[in-house]
């Protein structure tokens, strides 16, 4: 998988998940003056098994400088590498969305993501969908509606009370059965 960090939207939080990738990801930072890794996020950078590429840092200080180079240079990758592979944009910046929709519309399997280990909304979406289908629940459950919690709540209770909110409380215990492997990371038993 190819990850594109927008490191000045981002910060160290963007790198959660780089611990993970192994070497067949490659990350491409992005980045200016303003925002250079620290000494911590340094030692995760370098300790992670993946490919890592710094792109040289923007010296056009004009608005949005550093999106621009990211979306030219995502294009770029996208028309050297072959049609399997995956893209991310690493950024909290929805203004990428209009370039994941443009090359999802060319068939690439393409989305933005918060942070490196984070999970695009749709991939997970299908993740929910999969794993309820697998355990059979047999009423109505709305993985839309479950993505969004699990992607607005950091904690497992946190998820538990919400859903607790639209589902009976047997119900609940099914769909956190079902969602345990997508949630492992979340904080609380």
């Amino acid at each position: 998988m190819l990850y594109f960090v927008d490191y000045e939207n981002t910060d160290e939080a963007g790198l959660n998940g780089i611990e993970k990738l192994t070497d067949a990801d490659t990350v491409f930072f992005f980045h200016n003056d303003k925002n250079k890794l620290s000494i911590n996020a340094h030692k995760k950078v370098e300790n992670a098994k993946c490919i890592k590429k710094y792109i040289p840092k923007v010296s056009v200080k004009t608005q949005n400088a550093i999106d621009f180079q990211l979306v030219t240079y995502l294009g770029y990758k996208i028309k050297e590498t072959d049609n399997k592979q995956q893209y991310r944009i690493v950024s909290k910046d929805t203004g990428f969305d209009a370039a994941v929709k443009f090359w999802a519309g060319y068939g690439k399997n393409i989305a933005r993501i918060e942070s490196i280990g984070a999970q695009s909304s749709e991939a997970l979406c299908a993740a929910v969908k999969k794993l309820i289908s697998e355990k059979n629940i047999d009423f109505t459950v709305n993985p839309d509606e479950i993505t969004k919690m699990i992607l607005k709540y950091k904690t497992k209770q946190g998820l538990n009370n919400a859903l607790m909110k639209n589902y009976k409380s047997e119900q609940v215990g099914q769909i956190m059965s079902a969602i345990k492997t997508l949630i492992k990371d979340k904080k609380g038993a």
